[in-house]
């Protein structure tokens, strides 16, 4: 699986002194080659363009989440979760050559899940892929009728130190979104979805 990042190095620390604690930015949304090959693979007579309408939260507009002691893992310029991963998924359509305002086919979207665990300790070391990041979003393709939901937890092994630890958990996020974009763009309903009636 190839995975791309638009730019070396671009997690940043950012110090709140007045607070005194941390955050860690997660980087901007990167297209992944992959769901890219997918995508373009379903380009067909009977398969319809879509666009994508609502997206909502079990908690709306949260930007953020707390990682350890250290402080939050924060998206970048304060998005929220339910909208970074909407406008991922735009990304990713709009790259593949599936995406139209004007389609008839909206797929719609509820964020029902966005978690991080950062590892758990077993003897002073940690318990190799105790760490990761769960994502569960509720998907409606208006017109159809039917809802389906996706889950992906994206693990990783987490540094003993909590700011190595936070770092990683920014690192891997952007990885867990195209992790769940694929899930979404291979599901059996999203697939019957875009055929054309």
């Amino acid at each position: 699986m190839k995975i791309s990042f638009s730019r070396t190095g671009s997690i940043l620390f950012s110090i709140l002194s007045a607070a005194g604690c941390a955050s860690v930015s997660i980087q901007r949304y990167d297209v992944a080659d992959d769901n890219i090959v997918d995508l373009r693979s379903l380009h067909q007579p009977s398969v319809s363009q879509l666009r994508v309408g609502k997206f909502t939260s079990y908690k709306p507009e949260n930007s953020s989440v707390p990682c350890r002691m250290y402080g939050p893992v924060q998206l970048p310029e304060d998005q929220s979760f339910e909208s970074y991963i909407k406008n991922a998924l735009v990304s990713e359509l709009k790259d593949a050559g599936l995406y139209s305002e004007s389609a008839q086919t909206e797929l719609n979207g509820h964020l029902e899940m966005v978690e991080l665990n950062t590892g758990e300790k077993s003897g002073g070391s940690m318990v190799p892929g105790s760490g990761g990041w769960l994502i569960k979003i509720k998907f409606t393709m208006a017109g159809d009728g039917g809802s389906f939901a996706v889950e992906n937890r994206r693990r990783f092994l987490p540094a003993f130190s909590a700011d190595k630890a936070c770092l990683q958990a920014a690192q891997q996020f952007v990885p867990a979104v195209q992790d769940v974009l694929r899930q979404l763009f291979n599901h059996p309903s999203f697939r019957k979805g875009i055929q054309t009636r």
